[in-house]
C-alpha cells in the first residue's frame, strides 16, 4: 500500500480524535499517490519523512473515503508558478500498524509499505 509521509503530527492526532480527516497534499510523491488511489484503497500515514520510513516504524492505516486532484491558484510573489497541482484525500482511521517492508519507488513516484496490524491483548 502507498504511504503518506511527513504529515504534521497534529493533523494525525486530529484523525485519531475524529476518525475521519481530509488532507490537502502538494508533495510530488503524494500527488502521484492521489492519482493512483481509488476510494476504499488503504493508505499508511506517518509523520516521519520518506527517508526515515523503515521496518518497525509505527503509524496508522486508513481507508480512502474520497479523493480529488485540482489546481490551486497562488500569489505569484510566493512562488514562481501561478498554479500548483494539489490533491485532497479524505481518509477514515482503521487501526495502528507497524511497517514490515518498505519500497521507495523513486522521486515523484511514492513510497509503498507492507504492514502488520497491532493485536490488542486482554
Amino acid at each position: 500500500m502507498y504511504a503518506l509521509t511527513a504529515i504534521d503530527w497534529t493533523e494525525i492526532e486530529d484523525l485519531l480524535r475524529h476518525g475521519v480527516k481530509t488532507y490537502e497534499l502538494v508533495c510530488a510523491d503524494h500527488i502521484t499517490i492521489a492519482k493512483k488511489t481509488k476510494k476504499k484503497d488503504k493508505l499508511f500515514i506517518t509523520n516521519l519523512s520518506k527517508q526515515d520510513v523503515k521496518a518497525g516504524l509505527e503509524g496508522v492505516i486508513t481507508e480512502v473515503q474520497d479523493i480529488t486532484t485540482g489546481y490551486w491558484r497562488t500569489v505569484p510573489r510566493e512562488y514562481d508558478e501561478k498554479e500548483l497541482l494539489t490533491a485532497r484525500v479524505q481518509v477514515k482511521y482503521l487501526n495502528d500498524v507497524r511497517v514490515t517492508k518498505v519500497k521507495d519507488k523513486g522521486k515523484g513516484e511514492g513510497l509503498t509499505v507492507e504492514i502488520k496490524e497491532h493485536m490488542l491483548l486482554g
